[in-house]
């Protein structure tokens, strides 16, 4: 606000003593973590097909209803990776 005031001519600011540094302009990058996944995923994949090992096929539509093309994809998708297992 003020120095629009003094751009317009109105009031007279002293001159900057400084001009104020931006820390984060100057900033150093963290060093990177490196974080070994492979042994997480393998767990991850076991207890996941432990998990739905039991189940069946899925069924979006009932005896005797039509479905959309859409819901026959979301059918097919969804028995492929329950039943056929998760392969990573």
């Amino acid at each position: 606000f003020m120095l629009r005031l003094e751009e317009a001519g109105y009031i007279k600011l002293p001159p900057r003593k400084r001009r104020p540094t931006n820390p984060l302009a100057h900033r150093t990058k963290p060093p990177k973590i490196d974080i070994e996944q492979i042994p997480l995923m393998e767990k991850l994949k076991t207890w996941l097909n432990k998990q739905l090992d039991g189940i069946q096929g899925v069924r979006i539509c009932q005896d005797g209803c039509t479905m959309s093309p859409k819901a026959r994809r979301s059918e097919k998708l969804l028995n492929k990776y329950l039943i056929g297992g998760l392969t990573w």
